[in-house]
């Protein structure tokens, strides 16, 4: 199990501040993702955007991208897509003097363009050009700034073109903490051999119980509007936060953690710390835990697994420290885990509707449980397919079941196509054949698709035999009363 806080590792994962660096533009590098949940009433400005204020954020870095000989000036713009600029401290060079004054645009403005002067020396192209400001931006939207180096002041102001030099990169974005993926949702297949009552690869001492959920941590990290507080678990109130599982629970037993559900011989609910609702899901306090599933039922009973796939939905979250927060919090879904069959695969190369022909398939299951079995259809360009009324069904154990091409597909542009069909049986226990008879001549082509054909064959001669006694012994006996 894992020793994780689900609600943490869905709100954010651990967050270092000193390890977050500048925000450079051309490495498209430091960005923030700000937690939408952590925005309160007091981070808006009188133009309801969100301010961002903290110390790193004010670092944008980006190369000149195009050298400026000491003693000449260039134009550098910056535009701001979905904010704009809450204060403008400097764009510098590290050698030339810092350019605190702005040419246009500026504070309250989505744009500003500097005139950058080499007065001390050079400024080569690979130089790194920095600008220490601080942001608005609009409400779960991203911040992204675009540099670009201009010739001319007016170059810069008509900004028609890419200048001398260009780059791009997001500062923030501010989204909700409940995206993304908070958990590791399985594939497990339960097997035909042992009756679907075990499954493949399990972790577990007992094949008959597998993890189907791992409800594990995100890679991103957030923080608060101010950006030098991380928004982690310590900013969430988890009294009240509940996990619901959808699916069908209808046989074995599923845990998670100290809860515990599945129903009785008489069908009747019994849960340990879960409740079921009116709409067959069941609920449980959040916890570091994982979804298990046991084909081992509440009656220690052994049941078969049921195909089907599995969904959690994360609810009741709240947020402690936010006063009076902008952003409601909603609930999250995401998969948690689904559980298939090990098939048999029976291909079809040539399935008919000719007139002419009358095609049938014979699906023999010599197997102790009933197959299930689909089918999907491949064919030429211009060539459709319908699904029959057959393409879909069950070959119950030990008894043989023939399909007419009829009733399995509809064809249209043509007579002819391919098929691939999905039994849910072992592949000791699988005979197909496809027999196509001739209207006209009476003649027969018989092809062995998948098994042992002839035993199979003798198999039902022998039953067909038996069957012939019997009715002989029957018809005797009624002659002689």
């Amino acid at each position: 199990m894992l020793n994780k806080k689900i609600l943490a590792a869905t709100i954010a994962a651990a967050f270092t501040m000193n390890a977050q660096a500048a925000v450079d533009l051309d490495a498209d590098t430091g960005s923030f993702i700000v937690a939408a949940e952590s925005v309160a009433s007091g981070d808006l400005d009188a133009n309801g955007l969100v301010k961002l204020t903290g110390a790193p954020l004010q670092i944008v870095t980006t190369k000149a991208g195009f050298s400026i000989a000491k003693g000449t000036s260039k134009y550098v713009r910056v535009d701001l897509t979905n904010g704009e600029f809450l204060t403008i401290t400097s764009l510098a060079d590290g050698v030339n003097a810092n350019v605190t004054s702005v040419s246009a645009g500026g504070v309250g403005e989505s744009y500003a363009i500097f005139e950058f002067a080499a007065d001390a020396g050079d400024v080569a192209q690979g130089d790194t050009m920095t600008l220490t400001a601080t942001y608005a931006m609009e409400n779960n939207k991203t911040l992204s700034a675009t540099y670009k180096l201009f010739e001319t002041a007016q170059q810069a102001i008509d900004n028609t073109t890419n200048g001398l030099a260009k780059s791009d990169g997001v500062i923030a974005t501010i989204k909700s903490a409940l995206t993304g993926t908070f958990g590791d949702a399985q594939k497990v297949t339960a097997t035909v051999a042992d009756e679907f009552k075990k499954f493949n690869g399990s972790a577990s001492t007992t094949l008959n119980s597998i993890d189907i959920a791992d409800l594990d941590d995100t890679d991103d990290t957030y923080v608060m509007p101010d950006t030098t507080a991380s928004f982690d678990d310590t900013d969430l109130a988890t009294g009240s936060a509940k996990l619901t599982f959808s699916g069908d629970f209808s046989f074995g037993e599923f845990t998670f953690g100290g809860a515990s559900w599945g129903y009785d011989e008489d069908g009747e609910f019994d849960g340990t710390s879960a409740t079921l609702n009116d709409d067959g899901t069941v609920e449980v306090a959040y916890g570091a835990q994982d979804l298990v599933v046991s084909t081992t039922d509440v009656d220690a009973e052994v049941d078969a697994a049921l195909k089907g796939s599995y969904t959690v939905k994360l609810s009741g979250v709240a947020v402690t420290g936010v006063a009076n927060p902008v952003n409601a919090i909603g609930t999250f879904t995401e998969g948690s885990g689904s559980i298939v069959y090990d098939t048999t695969t029976i291909q079809v190369p040539y399935l008919t509707t000719y007139s002419g022909y009358n095609q049938r398939l014979y699906i023999v299951n010599t197997g102790s449980q009933d197959a299930a079995y689909s089918t999907s259809f491949k064919s030429e360009d211009g060539v459709t397919t319908t699904a029959g009324t057959q393409a879909s069904g069950v070959v119950p154990a030990g008894e043989m079941v023939a399909i007419k091409a009829t009733d399995l597909v509809t064809i249209s542009g043509a007579t002819r196509t391919s098929a691939t069909i999905e039994i849910e049986a072992q592949g000791t226990s699988v005979v197909a054949t496809s027999q196509t008879v001739n209207k006209s001549t009476g003649t027969t082509d018989t092809v062995a698709l998948y098994g042992d054909v002839n035993s199979s064959v003798e198999s039902i001669n022998s039953t067909v035999d038996t069957l012939k006694t019997t009715t002989d012994a029957i018809k005797t006996k009624v002659d002689t009363l």
